[in-house]
């Protein structure tokens, strides 16, 4: 979702020869972003459909880890173009405070977002090879005390949770015109986002 929402396409059959999507090793849009520019892009006449933020729209959710209470925000606000805005925040592990922000083009997604891979903490290691059975050695592990990491970027982790960002902003179904602003924010978060703003919009953000 978030190769065919940055490479700006909103007409696209995609048929799978297995009953889901494959998974790439480092969780990035790469693959996918290659697949579909190998494919071919075609220009066609009809107008495109987009989704106008008008009003800011905001989602918030408090949780707590332990002993901590913490709170995750989504704000959707008003722009002339497509931003999107990420902050990313671990108390306990400070090299994991960053923020990354851009305007999203199809040039600017190739570049400088596509390839930003995924990330999971060391202390919950274990617990995702449970559930997964493996990590992949592509996929960035976070040390804590660890400053200096393998990083595209300096902000690698914080890309890549725009990138999610994009991809479940893709579920909107249209090109969306508006800042959003994600702080700690997940997939989760950001899907009641997008029902928010269809609730919001009732129909008259639609052009």
């Amino acid at each position: 979702m978030a190769a065919i929402s940055g490479l700006g396409l909103d007409n696209v059959l995609i048929e799978l020869e297995q009953a889901s999507l494959p998974v790439t090793t480092d969780y990035s849009s790469k693959e996918f972003t290659r697949a579909l520019r190998s494919a071919g892009i075609v220009e066609q006449a009809s107008k495109k459909e987009t989704l106008k933020i008008y009003k800011p729209i905001i989602v918030y959710k408090r949780e707590s880890l332990e002993e901590m209470e913490y709170e995750k925000l989504l704000i959707a606000l008003p722009y002339d173009g497509f931003k999107l805005t990420y902050v990313l925040d671990y108390p306990k592990l400070p090299q994991l405070t960053q923020v990354a922000e851009m305007d999203i083009t199809p040039e600017a997604f190739a570049k400088e977002l596509a390839d930003a891979r995924s990330y999971v903490i060391e202390s919950e290691l274990d617990e995702v090879v449970n559930l997964t059975g493996k990590v992949s050695s592509n996929v960035l592990v976070v040390k804590s005390g660890v400053e200096n990491m393998s990083w595209k970027w300096p902000n690698e982790p914080a890309r890549h949770k725009v990138l999610d960002l994009l991809g479940d902003l893709g579920l909107l179904g249209k090109n969306v015109q508006g800042h959003v602003i994600g702080f700690r924010s997940g997939h989760r978060l950001n899907l009641e986002l997008c029902k928010k703003i269809y609730e919001e919009c009732n129909h008259d953000c639609f052009s």
